[in-house]
């Protein structure tokens, strides 16, 4: 006999040919969308966000006339992992917090998704209180952190006025060179590992010799072009977080503003923003129906803000990035199309 994948959960049963396994509804477990949950806390979840759905808005959704609008798609995703994925994590299951969390950034940070309610209201918890300092004391305690001011409450006047540790010589060539690093992390919530920053935000063609320029504080940088979706080969979708290296080698939490018209406004003062932690660059799972890939979400734009302190020689605020997102029919796709029905116009940095 085989021993049942999950031992906690399950238990084994012979037919008189073979043993089955299951979830054992004696030691409090039902089984949901083939997972083993606590029956318990699957009954606070339910009641505590009532009927769920699995649908998420998509903002900017180019349909096949090349019209824009907000639309609300049903999601795999959601409709199988939400519930049990959200009872996991609440029994303290890290990585299910990390998927949880992922959700929600598939949700667009959306106050009325289902996974951005139940990520704020289980990081709000007592339990979760941040164990780490400054400049991390927004991050819950075993669950990832997506909110700037959530725990901490700071306000984005005063987030947007942080100043890492960095010493820089801007006043005479060459300039210097900041660099990032991104911490990555899968749908379910398993971490990659973090990679230096160099081009993962470049969609658009470029000299290596100048793609790296946005980089240097006090220097202009744009690269844009037009990218037709049906010839670009989509990665999996991968969740990411963004620090500036200081100059003592910590790492430093990088301040993202998702552009959308629930969140932030391009237009809107920084001081009057939203403020996240972890961003897609390409979202190839929440259009995903019946196992079908039927919408893509993709960057149209990236900006990172760099601002030297006024009267402080060296010193830089912390940066900011801008993503704004926008989706598109997979099945309009077409390699002759030049519209934007399956086109991008992009616009980095």
């Amino acid at each position: 006999m085989t021993a049942c994948p999950n031992t906690t959960a399950m238990i084994a049963t012979f037919d008189g040919t073979s043993y089955t396994c299951s979830c054992s509804s004696l030691l409090g477990y039902t089984l949901v969308n083939g997972q083993c949950v606590s029956s318990n806390t699957l009954q606070n979840i339910q009641n505590t966000f009532g009927s769920t759905n699995s649908y998420v808005t998509l903002p900017d959704l180019i349909d096949g006339s090349g019209i824009s609008q907000s639309v609300s798609v049903q999601s795999d995703v959601f409709q199988n992992n939400f519930l049990p994925i959200a009872t996991r994590c609440q029994t303290g299951d890290i990585q299910a917090c990390q998927f949880l969390g992922n959700m929600c950034v598939m949700a667009m940070y959306s106050s009325s998704n289902y996974a951005c309610k139940a990520y704020t209201t289980l990081a709000s918890l007592s339990s979760r209180a941040p164990i780490l300092s400054d400049p991390f004391n927004d991050q819950p305690n075993g669950m990832p952190w997506l909110y700037w001011g959530l725990l901490s409450r700071e306000t984005s006047q005063s987030i947007r006025k942080r100043i890492p540790t960095i010493s820089l010589k801007i006043t005479q060539p060459p300039l210097p060179i900041l660099q990032f690093v991104l911490g990555v992390y899968t749908l379910n919530g398993t971490f990659l590992g973090f990679q230096n920053v160099t081009t993962q935000f470049q969609s658009c063609p470029f000299d290596y010799s100048y793609g790296l320029q946005w980089q240097q504080p006090g220097v202009g940088y744009n690269n844009s072009c037009t990218i037709n979706l049906a010839k670009k080969s989509f990665d999996p979708t991968l969740f990411y977080e963004i620090f500036l290296i200081q100059s003592t080698g910590a790492y430093y939490p990088i301040p993202v503003r998702i552009i959308t018209p629930s969140l932030n406004t391009e237009a809107a003062p920084t001081d009057q923003s939203s403020f996240f932690r972890r961003f897609t660059l390409v979202d190839s799972s929440v259009g995903v129906q019946n196992g079908v890939l039927k919408y893509i979400r993709f960057p149209k734009s990236i900006k990172i803000w760099i601002n030297v302190v006024s009267g402080s020689a060296g010193s830089i605020y912390v940066p900011i990035v801008d993503v704004v997102y926008t989706s598109r029919i997979v099945a309009s796709f077409s390699a002759s199309d030049a519209s934007i029905v399956s086109t991008v116009p992009v616009s980095d940095f």
